[in-house]
């Protein structure tokens, strides 16, 4: 609790923001405005994607450092999902993650002409 003096009286403040006090109600109220203006939020990220593209790549290039420190924990912290092997129809074994790109390749493409 923080005091603060307000016309002679002492007054005890929790430090707690509004947010954190009403995250609830304050997540609720975002998801209706969300659902209510869907369309005019589109269409803003629509002429608006330059503009927000150059943010992202300031805030990338200012917190570099943050960032490669959080996808390197995330990367060892989720190792195991990262290198599950599977195999495709085409019987080629490959891990999940690169499951697009295989069939991609002309070896997929070719079984799967000639399946």
């Amino acid at each position: 609790m923080q005091e603060k003096e307000l016309k002679g009286k002492v007054i005890l403040f929790n430090k707690m923001t509004y947010y954190q006090r009403n995250r609830e109600k304050v997540l609720a109220y975002q998801r209706t405005y969300q659902e209510e203006h869907k369309e005019q939020i589109s269409q803003y990220k629509k002429d608006n994607r330059d503009m927000m593209n150059k943010h992202a790549s300031k805030y990338r290039e200012a917190n570099r450092e943050m960032l490669r420190e959080k996808n390197k924990e995330y990367r060892q912290a989720n190792k195991d999902k990262m290198t599950v092997k599977v195999t495709c129809e085409c019987g080629a074994v490959i891990s999940r993650g690169h499951m697009s790109a295989h069939r991609n390749t002309l070896n997929h493409i070719n079984w799967f002409i000639h399946s």
